[in-house]
């Protein structure tokens, strides 16, 4: 084989793993992060989209690269290098969306538990004084004023209906998220 052939090879097996040091990683923390940071609504446009940005023009690269690279090399180990990243890197990606929504998943339970708390402090001050108090500083325990969800920070919002009614509420995205205390539950509304 000609010396600039394999020079050739030589030059797209480096270029094929720069691309894969930094596209992969890029993109599965692209991924990672749209699922973490997205509202109920907009989690599977979201993944569609960074298919379509990332992930599969990512993939047809490799892959191109590499059987160029193998085509002009003929080496054996380089078909199952060439073979395992293309399998690799859909793979490294949806893990990293797996991830993402795991941690999603996480942090809205963490956060309902914060509002939950909240809640329940409302009731027992409810039971020591008689009503529900005005603004939770009345309460004097420290609760958590402020839920953190990927990027963004909501605001838990309490709001005294009347003397025997309040509602604990905070918004992700275009979802509130609102407990009525007369009717002992959380509801979901757009």
């Amino acid at each position: 084989m000609a010396p600039w052939i394999t020079r050739t090879g030589y030059l797209l097996n480096s270029a094929l793993l720069v691309l894969l040091s930094v596209g992969i990683p890029l993109a599965v923390y692209h991924f990672y992060d749209a699922a973490r940071n997205s509202d109920d609504g907009l989690r599977d446009a979201l993944a569609i989209y960074a298919a379509v940005i990332y992930g599969i023009p990512l993939w047809l690269v490799l892959v191109a690269l590499g059987l160029l690279a193998f085509g002009l090399c003929q080496s054996k180990r380089w078909l199952a290098v060439v073979m395992s990243l293309s399998l690799a890197a859909p793979i490294c990606i949806v893990g990293g969306r797996v991830v993402g929504l795991h941690h999603w998943q996480k942090e809205f339970d963490y956060n309902r538990a914060c509002a939950d708390e909240v809640s329940d402090a409302v009731r027992v001050y409810a039971k020591e004084k008689g009503t529900y108090p005005e603004r939770l500083d009345e309460i004097g325990t420290p609760l958590t004023r402020q839920l953190s969800r990927g990027r963004q920070i909501h605001p838990l919002e309490y709001e005294r209906i009347g003397p025997d009614r309040f509602l604990v509420s905070y918004s992700y995205g275009w979802n509130r998220h609102i407990y009525d205390s007369r009717e002992n539950c959380w509801k979901i509304t757009d």
